[in-house]
């Protein structure tokens, strides 16, 4: 699926906090790292270089190369042009930070959400460090329209990696109960219309990898973003899984801004996939 994780970073403590994910899931794929610093004109590149080696430390039988490369037009358009140079790549990035490119961070972040078209791994202020495995629960969230590339870049996920999918359908509130909670356990039971989206979405996933009876859980919610978050916390997932640029019911979901609160608030990484 990926063959390279490529981490851009601004020199700030904060945008490292992505390496960690990037490197568990590169020692997991068996795939080299590349960290990229995107540096401006009247910066010495070798002194670059070298901060980010003694920034970084080693990483034992890890491949990664440092790579210091100037801004051509802007850091959020160089790094898209870079995803799109590198179509088996895997951004990962921190989405916040304040170093030598502020922008790096923030913006550029907000801006992949905004045109992503493919598979970024985000790493937000709530992350908590040393959270991110390959195993364990992922949730995966859907909305009932434009799935199919999100499940499609999900199994593929899952075929390389050993996490424990959990589907998860946030709708708005379409009836007195703004938290109705449908569950189904392995093994099943009855299961309302209102679940229906998770259900397929479940069963799609079990026929499209190895996994079998995929929990699934349905929520009405007026917050989307807090219940995919509060549920990302109850569960310890490892990763939560999203789609941005869908459309759909919820209309703040349309503009990206519930995938960047989730990235804003998750204690874990978030996968966005972008759907053009």
């Amino acid at each position: 699926m990926f063959q390279l994780i490529i981490v851009p970073l601004d020199g700030s403590e904060e945008a490292t906090l992505a390496t960690g994910p990037a490197y568990v899931l590169a020692r997991r794929l068996g795939v080299p790292v590349r960290v990229l610093a995107l540096s401006k004109a009247h910066e010495d590149p070798t002194e670059i270089h070298d901060a980010l080696v003694a920034q970084l430390g080693p990483t034992g039988d890890l491949p990664r190369v440092i790579d210091v490369v100037p801004i051509r037009r802007s850091v959020a358009e160089d790094i898209r042009e870079l995803a799109a140079q590198n179509a088996s790549a895997l951004i990962v990035m921190a989405s916040h930070g304040h170093g030598r490119l502020a922008a790096v961070v923030g913006s550029v972040a907000n801006d992949i959400l905004a045109h992503a078209e493919q598979a970024v791994l985000l790493v937000g202020p709530a992350s908590i460090p040393g959270r991110f495995r390959t195993d364990g629960p992922a949730l995966v969230c859907v909305f009932g329209d434009d799935d199919r590339m999100l499940l499609d870049t999900t199994a593929e996920f899952l075929h390389e990696t050993d996490f424990d999918p959990v589907v998860m359908h946030v709708t708005s509130p379409g009836s007195a109960h703004l938290l109705d909670l449908a569950h189904r356990q392995p093994g099943g039971s009855d299961v309302p219309m209102e679940s229906l989206t998770a259900q397929h979405a479940a069963l799609d996933l079990e026929g499209s990898t190895d996994r079998v009876a995929i929990d699934f859980d349905v929520y009405h919610a007026k917050n989307p973003a807090l219940a995919i978050v509060e549920q990302a916390s109850t569960r310890r997932a490892g990763v939560i899984v999203m789609a941005t640029h869908a459309r759909h019911g919820l209309d703040r979901l349309t503009h990206g801004s519930v995938t960047a609160e989730v990235v804003r608030e998750a204690p874990c990484p978030v996968l966005v996939i972008g759907l053009g």
